[in-house]
């Protein structure tokens, strides 16, 4: 009776919140005000029995249970319950051990004492396993890790942590929990094939229907209607559903890991023998997306149907146990090493690290340069663009015109470079100028000559003839007038003046 009264309990403390007003805070205090007392008065209380008297104090605390359990049946307001239930564990704990001495000096035997503790532990522990769970109660879940649950009597005790401690309770008769939409809750995980958790990083990749209506997606986590989503495959629904409700939904498209090489990171922490979950620096789509090692030795990750080392869920690593103090820990994030903008699954219709080939045509917009370029066949063509280089070292270019002021052209001076549609134009004169005079091989016209010399042709030539010039002896010719010479013209070669 002592022990079943730590438990039983517990099934009516709904019906003692409703009548008494029991707030959600308080209602631990049902159960609290028992064993507290109970616990903390039981080596006193078989203190007092070796004073008293063993029978006496079996006698009084039997009676003061019962009035105690009386109290605690016709209080009306929960202060009186509480101190009812206190009352309880104070007279429980001077009847405990009254009657663990009354059964040792009964039975001197040994085989009989035996028995008789036998008896009595077997009737204790099923007082307690009966406290257990209730068939067609309703409990709240209270998530504790990823493989364990813990219950809860009210939805206050749930966002409480407050569970009940079933390692009091005994073993008891199996129980089959059924998990059912509460009308209170509103975030569910998505699963499919028992348990494998749903990839996907937009609600439209979802499709839910409720009591036949489909269900308008929102990417948020604070939906209007209809329902949004969270990190870790978590649908929030609008509305909380009800159990009568009938589901229905279907995963469109899953979301595949891709890395790029920037995720290629390693996360340190150092064990502290307590410590069991660690923040890593991003979020990681599973538990296998990490290398996790401790002090060198590579840990083997949890996955949907085993318990292992550890799991991970969006940036969080939860150890199964608690690494020891001062253990190295560290954690690879392991996955695609590709680009560092988006998701790249091939290049140039290749995967892994890939380089251009000269099977490669490449389109592209404006290309700078810091090196060379070179071109070993074929040529640099441009449609409808000129193309624009800023030093030349050698060789020849052709193109249908040119950019710039010339100025990094050699043998052109800058300064008298002019643009055209074909052929070159020069400040001076029309042709090419020479420095010299007298140059054997000169094929052309002398300096500031407006007019055409030929070797071994003819000079046109309209009126004048200004500044002084020399035909040399290598020249034979033809000089058409009329011509005004009008600075000093000699000839030494074989000329003929019409």
């Amino acid at each position: 009776m002592v022990i079943l009264d730590a438990s039983i309990v517990n099934i009516a403390i709904p019906a003692a919140k409703a009548d008494l007003g029991i707030s959600d805070a308080n209602q631990q205090w049902i159960v609290t005000a028992y064993t507290l007392a109970f616990g903390s008065l039981l080596l006193v209380g078989g203190r007092i029995g070796d004073f008293v008297g063993r029978k006496q104090v079996f006698i009084i605390g039997l009676l003061g249970f019962a009035g105690a359990s009386a109290l605690g049946g016709i209080a009306q307001t929960q202060a009186q319950l509480f101190a009812a239930r206190a009352l309880q564990g104070v007279f429980g704990a001077l009847l405990a051990p009254a009657v663990l001495s009354i059964l040792s000096v009964t039975f001197l035997d040994p085989k009989e004492r035996a028995k008789a503790f036998g008896v009595i532990g077997a009737i204790s522990g099923g007082g307690a396993a009966i406290g257990g769970l209730t068939s067609g109660t309703a409990y709240y879940i209270i998530k504790n890790d990823q493989n364990t649950i813990k219950l809860a009597l009210t939805l206050s005790d749930a966002n409480n942590n407050i569970a009940i401690n079933f390692n009091a309770l005994g073993t008891g008769t199996a129980h089959t929990l059924n998990v059912a939409f509460d009308g209170i809750n509103t975030k569910f995980k998505a699963t499919y094939d028992n348990g494998t958790k749903a990839l996907f990083t937009r609600a439209a990749q979802l499709q839910i229907s409720i009591n036949g209506v489909i269900q308008q997606p929102q990417d948020t986590t604070t939906p209007a209607n209809g329902y949004g989503f969270d990190l870790d495959a978590v649908i929030i629904f609008s509305v909380p559903p009800v159990n009568t409700d009938v589901f229905w939904g279907n995963v469109i498209a899953n979301n595949f890991a891709a890395y790029d090489i920037s995720d290629n990171v390693v996360d340190n922490f150092t064990g502290t023998g307590s410590q069991t979950l660690f923040n890593l620096s991003q979020s990681v789509p599973n538990s296998e997306s990490l290398l996790v090692t401790i002090d060198g030795v590579v840990q083997y990750p949890s996955d949907g149907t085993t318990s292992r080392a550890y799991s991970a869920v969006d940036q969080e690593l939860i150890f199964t146990s608690a690494p020891g103090n001062g253990t190295v820990i560290q954690a690879r994030h392991i996955g695609f090493a590709g680009a560092v903008t988006s998701n790249v699954t091939g290049f140039y219709g290749r995967t892994g690290n890939t380089v251009l080939t000269n099977q490669d045509n490449v389109t592209i917009g404006s290309i700078t340069s810091v090196g060379s370029i070179n071109v070993t066949s074929g040529g640099i063509n441009t449609t409808g663009a000129a193309v624009s280089m800023g030093n030349v070292g050698a060789g020849i270019i052709t193109a249908t015109r040119f950019v710039g002021d010339g100025s990094l052209l050699t043998g052109v001076v800058s300064s008298k470079w002019r643009a055209n549609t074909a052929g070159i134009t020069t400040q001076s004169s029309v042709g090419v100028n020479t420095t010299s005079l007298d140059v054997a091989g000169l094929t052309g016209v002398g300096n500031s000559f407006q007019g055409l010399y030929i070797s071994n042709g003819m000079i046109i030539h309209d009126n004048t003839l200004n500044g002084n010039h020399y035909i040399g002896t290598n020249f034979n010719g033809l000089m058409a007038g009329p011509v005004s010479v009008g600075g000093t013209l000699t000839i030494d070669g074989v000329w003929v003046v019409v």
